[in-house]
Formats: C-alpha cells, structure tokens, sequence
C-alpha cells in the first residue's frame, strides 16, 4: 500500500493543524478574558454611549443594548455621561432618562432633584441586569408619534410618570418648541 502512508501523514499534520488552531484559539480568548477591554463589555454607561451615537443619526429608530448589568461601580446613568461620550452630537439637555420597566420598582430611582436627567441603583442592591433601549427624533411630539409604533417601548414608557419625566430636559420638554434632536433612553426588562 503506497498511498497508506501519504494519508496517514495528511490526518497526522491535519490533526496537529487542529490542536495548534485550538491553542491559538484559547490563548486569544483568555488574553480578551483578562483584558478589561473584552469585546463584549457590559458596562451599562458604555453600551448607551454607543448605540445612543447610532440612534441620533437614525431619527425614529428604536436600538436596544444586550442585557447590561447596573453594578458597582456602574450604579449611576446620567445625560452628562452620555452626552460627553457622545460627544458634539447630543448636549446634556437632549437627552432623557426614563426608568421605564423599572418605575413602579423599588429598584432604580431618579437622582435626588434630577428626574430625566440621571438614574442610580437604589442603594442596597447588588446589582440588576437590564436593557436599554434609544430613541431619538427631532422633537419630543415626534418620539410621542414615534411611540405610536412601538407598543412594547411605549408600554414601559408610560409606566410611573412616563414622558412627563422629561419636563426637566429642556430640549425635551414638551414645552419646548424647537427642533434639536431629542433622545429618550429606557430602561427595560432584560428578559
């Protein structure tokens, strides 16, 4: 048998390929494990901060992060962070956290004084894993339209104080005439 040989080398090399490609593997993905900076980093401002700078430039569509986990030190989601992460695209009084999902529950609560502008993890709880979901629009009677569509956003939303939360943005008010974008940011189940 001449050829036995020649297939007996090409599955000996073919094996040694697999094990050498298994080993490449494991040692990229504990390098990714031990860097803070794993791909998939779960940090709730972070997540914001980046679809929120996609929705601003995708007027009237809904993005919504994987679930994310509100835990120490990550216990506070305010607009100045994400209007900083941002950057030049949305200032602090564009953007309007609600706690959607989560209003009826002794969960999160609004920053002392600061309803719509920043929401923290009650004290005394661990931790909560969420999704957070974005929509922006020119004006905060176009989310109300907008919302018209999206009945399970709208169902979360309207939940405790709802929309009104948002009287203390200015450029999200519904007092307020112009046509800055607005940006309203949920919170929801992460089920």
């Amino acid at each position: 048998m001449p050829n036995g040989g020649k297939k007996s080398n090409a599955v000996f090399f073919l094996g040694l390929a697999v094990i050498l490609a298994l080993v490449v593997f494991w040692y990229l993905f504990l390098t990714f494990v031990a860097v803070d900076n794993f791909p998939f980093d779960l940090n709730p401002v972070k997540e914001t901060i980046g679809i929120t700078g996609a929705a601003v430039s995708r007027s009237a569509m809904l993005l919504t992060t994987v679930p994310v986990s509100f835990s120490a030190p990550n216990t506070i989601i305010a607009n100045a962070q994400i209007s900083d992460g941002v950057g030049e695209k949305l200032a602090q009084d564009q953007i309007c956290l609600l706690k959607g999902y989560f209003a009826d529950d002794k969960v999160f609560r609004y920053v002392s004084g600061q309803e719509g502008n920043a929401i923290e993890l009650v004290p005394g709880i661990s931790s909560k894993e969420v999704r957070i979901s974005v929509l922006c629009d020119s004006s905060m009677d176009d989310i109300e339209s907008d919302l018209k569509f999206l009945p399970s956003l709208k169902a979360d939303v309207d939940k405790g104080s709802g929309l009104n939360a948002c009287d203390n943005v200015p450029k999200c008010s519904p007092a307020y005439s112009g046509t800055d974008t607005c940006c309203i940011i949920v919170l929801r189940s992460a089920s």
